[in-house]
C-alpha cells in the first residue's frame, strides 16, 4: 500500500527515499494519526 503511494507522490512530486523512510518511521512511532 505504502510503495503505491510512494510512487503516486513521486511522479507528481520531487520525493526521495530518504522522505519516504522518515515518513514510515513517523508512522511507526504513531506520530501521524488518521
Amino acid at each position: 500500500m505504502f510503495v503505491e503511494f510512494f510512487y503516486y507522490l513521486k511522479d507528481r512530486l520531487p520525493v526521495s527515499i530518504t522522505e519516504y523512510i522518515t515518513l514510515l518511521e513517523a508512522l511507526n512511532k504513531g506520530l501521524i494519526h488518521n
